[in-house]
């Protein structure tokens, strides 16, 4: 037989109501009454039914009748009794109820009862009893939160229990429909921010193209009019201005491609276990010529065992990307690559000596609906997409990313990435003669 302890708080004045709430509760009849709903609370494995001899015909009655033992339910009830209304609630923050009987006394308060700062009586199930018939009353009572409305001289021990196992299950069917109510309006909530967000970014990225798109076009029909007309080095101008826009263009649609890759899934996640150190070496010799040209060493300081777990194609990105955003808002200067392992992660930090941003600069990296760009030492340009794509691809990894930096005191990024794969996962280790592309 399954026992089940219910927990009773009372909250009335005088002992009366006490004394017959314990004395219908103490009913035998009543506390091993069955409820359709006490099914739940019983497991019957299969094992139970395996001893049945199967050549024998099969005697129903005795099924039904181990069925019915099976499946019964003794309750107890605890009863914790105090008399002010207060005192009650400052039992409810500390301790946990099955559910909460209200007298008579507090029924002409009931609306101040349930105020929203009384904030304990919505996560426990209340029943209001009293002494008289009240069809109005029961009403209002219902409508303000309460599970149930009974009359103290109508109720049998049975009904009681039935009441009190009912007012259980129905609080936590509503609750969960409220749960759930509340999670899909979170939810679609963040659809219309994360839609007006992309609606806004689209927007942008249409401006962005109509500037370079505009200077060719410009440039093609001054061609076209009076090529004759033109000096040598005036087509030649002519001809680096188009060369510079369609770099820009097709840098931007290689950086929206690249994005919306990451947000319809065409770009699979594939983690594996990584050389830190060789990735990182392999990208500083990519961009070595470029440091060169504007006068900056690259340092790094990465254990050469050091292992992150990641999906190599975007710890590529990732890592080219900073490397890269380092190099144009530096000159004359230095970038230092540094990993270090943190508790279960490893934490790459990204630091150069250029030209750093203001804290309202780097509230608007990370914004779809706010991309910005800016002009590097040299004059560079960029699209607004890269550390976009970074963060994307961070938080795709299960990592982090933050910057921390002050005008003219440089920048330094920092990724947190997790170490290893977790244990339902394995990886291989992207180590040896080749190189990490």
């Amino acid at each position: 037989m399954k026992e089940i302890h219910h927990k009773i708080l009372l909250i009335e004045n005088g002992p009366s109501d006490y004394e017959w709430l314990h004395l219908m509760l103490s009913d035998e009849t009543a506390s091993t009454a069955f409820f359709p709903s006490d099914i739940q609370h019983q497991v019957i494995s299969p094992s139970e039914f395996s001893a049945l001899d199967q050549e024998q015909p099969l005697d129903f009655n005795a099924l039904l009748s181990a069925i019915s033992k099976r499946l019964q339910v003794r309750r107890t009830f605890e009863i914790k009794h105090v008399d002010d209304f207060l005192d009650g609630l400052a039992i409810l923050a500390k301790e946990s109820f099955s559910v909460v009987f209200l007298g008579e006394s507090y029924t002409d308060n009931v609306q101040v009862l349930f105020n929203q700062q009384n904030k304990h009586f919505f996560e426990v199930p209340v029943i209001f009893f009293c002494n008289r018939e009240n069809p109005d009353l029961a009403a209002q009572i219902l409508s303000f939160g309460a599970q149930d409305y009974i009359v103290k001289k109508d109720t049998s021990s049975k009904e009681l229990v039935r009441t009190i196992v009912h007012a259980i299950e129905r609080f936590k069917s509503q609750s969960a429909f409220k749960q759930s109510i509340d999670e899909t309006k979170q939810y679609a909530e963040a659809l219309l921010m994360a839609n007006a967000s992309k609606d806004k970014f689209l927007s942008i990225i249409s401006h962005d193209l109509r500037g370079p798109v505009s200077t060719i076009m410009s440039s093609l029909e001054l061609l076209n009019l009076e090529v004759e007309q033109l000096e040598p080095n005036q087509i030649q101008r002519l001809s680096k201005g188009m060369y510079n826009s369609i770099q820009k263009v097709y840098h931007l649609l290689e950086d929206l491609l690249q994005w919306s890759k990451i947000h319809t899934e065409q770009i699979q996640y594939r983690p594996i276990q990584i050389a830190m150190h060789e990735l990182v070496v392999f990208n500083i010799d990519i961009y070595f010529g470029k440091a060169v040209e504007k006068n900056i060493r690259i340092l790094e300081d990465i254990d050469p065992n050091l292992i992150v777990y990641a999906d190599k194609h975007m710890l590529n990105s990732i890592v080219q990307n900073l490397i890269s955003n380092a190099i144009k808002f530096t000159s004359n200067g230095s970038i230092e690559i540094v990993a270090r392992v943190h508790e279960s992660n490893v934490v790459l930090q990204v630091t150069d000596s250029g030209m750093g941003m203001s804290q309202e600069v780097q509230e608007r990296l990370f914004q779809i609906d706010k991309p910005y760009t800016s002009v590097g030492t040299a004059g560079e340009t960029g699209t607004g997409l890269g550390l976009l794509l970074c963060k994307e691809q961070v938080e795709r990894n299960h990592g982090t990313i933050a910057v921390a930096s002050e005008p003219g005191k440089g920048t330094t990024f920092t990724i947190t990435l997790p170490q290893h794969a977790p244990k339902t996962e394995e990886g291989n280790i992207g180590i040896g003669g080749h190189s990490p592309t």
